[in-house]
């Protein structure tokens, strides 16, 4: 769990390296006539796709045997944070896209600093591409 954690952390960090007084809103609009904020959703969506190759790869389901050991069950255990179809591209634009869907059924929070805009792209993907009920990870608030 740390390391997912330091993938997080590592995103917002990214993410505040983009200095300004913009909104998340604003700063995905801005994306379709600026193409650096277009790379940095495609940096933030790659930091995503990588936390969901380590999940899928590191988290194995286990008994517990003892106190700090497990015994595997050949179960995956929160196998993904998001699950696109294998075949779905998703570039940045396409990304963009569905984090504007996603913040135009919350206002609210398109109205958070722009910095913050890497939890809105993993949240939408969260929501537009869910995984089978318990291997998906819960989304993240943002703000609070």
């Amino acid at each position: 769990m740390q390391k997912i954690g330091v993938v997080i952390a590592s995103l917002a960090l990214a993410a505040s390296a983009h200095a300004s007084d913009l909104t998340v809103g604003e700063f995905l609009e801005n994306s379709h006539a600026n193409p650096q904020d277009l790379r940095l959703i495609e940096a933030a969506a790659s930091g995503i796709r990588t936390l969901n190759i380590y999940l899928d790869v590191t988290r194995p389901d286990c008994e517990p045997v003892g106190s700090r050991t497990c015994k595997l069950t050949g179960r995956r255990l929160q196998s993904k944070v998001f699950c696109a179809p294998v075949r779905q591209e998703l570039p940045p634009e396409k990304i963009r896209d569905i984090a504007e869907k996603y913040l135009d059924k919350r206002p609210d929070q398109a109205s958070h600093p722009s910095g913050l805009y890497p939890l809105v792209i993993l949240n939408a993907l969260i929501e537009r591409f869910p995984c089978k009920p318990g291997l998906m990870l819960g989304a993240v608030k943002v703000g609070e």
